[in-house]
C-alpha cells in the first residue's frame, strides 16, 4: 500500500481491496480517529472503548509496511513513471495489468447488478477518467495551509480504490514539494502534511464505513467504476500533458504486454491469499 500510494496512478486502497483488508482497515481507522477525538476532549473511557474495536494484529504490520515503503518509493520508484522516462512504459504496463485485474474484486462483491447500479458504475468511471486527466502542476514553495489542505484531500484518495493520492498531489502542485521535503527532512512541511493527512484520513474513513454499511452495493458499484476510469492514468503511452497515445504496432509492444499479464497474475495470487486469510479468520471466529 505504501509503495502504491507513492506512485501516481495507483491507490493504496486498491491494494487493500485486492488482499481483502479494505473494510477492516476502514473500521480500524475510524476507531482510532474516534479515540483521538475522545482523548482530546478528556473522555478517556470512550476513547479506550474505541481502541478496543481496532484489529491491531492487522493494523500494526500494515502501518509499519506503509511507513517503511512510502518514503522509499517517493524517493526512488515514483520518478520512473513521469512522461519520457525510459522505464515508464514497462513500469506502467505492469501497473496497468495489476489495476485492470483488480476490477473484478469490487465487481464480485456486488450482490445485485441492476441497471441503476450500472449507471452509478458508469458515472464513477467518468469521474475517475476525468480526475486522472488533470494536468500536472508544480509549486516550488507551497504555503503550509495549502499543504495541510492538500494532504487532507490526497489521503482520502489514497484509501479510495482507483483514485491515486499521488496523482491528486501532482494536480495540486504538491507532489514534488513533498518528495523534496522527504529528501531534505523539511520537518515543518512534513509535520503539516502529516496533520492534514490524519484529519482527512479519520474523517473520510467514517464516511466510507457508513456508506459500506448502509449502501454496500451502490458503494461497490462506484468503486468498480473508479477503478475502470483510473486506468487512464496507467496507460503506458502518454505525452507530457497526459494525452493518450496508441501503442507501437511492432515487437516493442510485446514486453509491456507480458508485464501487464504479470501484474494481472500478481493480483490473482494476492486475491487468492486474501480469500484464504478471510476463510481462516472466519473459521477461527466460530
Amino acid at each position: 500500500m505504501g509503495a502504491a500510494d507513492a506512485v501516481p496512478g495507483v491507490s493504496g486502497g486498491t491494494v487493500a481491496l485486492i488482499v481483502g483488508v479494505y473494510e477492516r482497515l476502514l473500521v480500524a481507522i475510524r476507531a482510532v480517529a474516534g479515540a483521538v477525538v475522545f482523548g482530546l476532549v478528556g473522555r478517556w473511557a470512550r476513547g479506550r472503548e474505541r481502541l478496543a474495536e481496532v484489529d491491531w494484529r492487522m493494523l500494526i504490520p500494515l502501518v509499519i509496511g506503509i511507513g517503511a515503503a512510502y518514503p522509499v518509493a517517493m524517493i526512488t520508484v515514483a520518478g520512473t513513471v513521469s512522461a519520457g522516462h525510459p522505464w515508464r512504459v514497462p513500469v506502467m504496463a505492469l501497473l496497468f495489468g495489476l489495476v485492470l485485474a483488480s476490477i473484478r474484486v469490487p465487481w464480485r462483491r456486488l450482490r445485485r447488478r441492476t441497471p441503476a447500479h450500472l449507471l452509478v458504475l458508469a458515472v464513477a468511471a467518468a469521474v475517475g477518467f476525468a480526475l486522472t486527466g488533470l494536468p500536472p502542476a508544480e509549486l516550488t514553495a507551497p504555503p503550509l495551509p495549502l499543504v495541510f489542505a492538500g494532504a487532507a484531500v490526497g489521503i482520502c484518495a489514497m484509501i479510495l480504490p482507483g483514485v491515486s493520492g499521488a496523482f491528486l498531489l501532482q494536480a495540486m502542485g504538491l507532489y514534488q514539494a513533498v518528495g523534496t521535503a522527504l529528501r531534505e527532512l523539511d520537518l515543518a512541511l512534513l509535520a503539516t502534511f502529516a496533520a492534514g493527512a490524519a484529519l482527512g484520513l479519520g474523517s473520510f474513513a467514517k464516511v466510507l464505513t457508513w456508506l459500506l454499511a448502509r449502501a454496500h452495493d451502490w458503494t461497490m458499484a462506484a468503486l468498480t467504476g473508479l477503478l475502470i476510469g483510473a486506468l487512464r492514468a496507467l496507460w503506458p503511452w502518454i505525452d507530457s500533458e497526459r494525452a493518450l497515445q496508441a501503442p507501437p504496432l511492432d515487437a516493442a509492444v510485446l514486453a509491456p504486454a507480458a508485464l501487464a499479464l504479470l501484474g494481472a497474475g500478481a493480483v490473482w495470487a494476492l486475491t487468492q491469499l486474501g480469500e484464504r486469510s478471510d476463510a481462516r479468520r472466519t473459521t477461527s471466529s466460530r
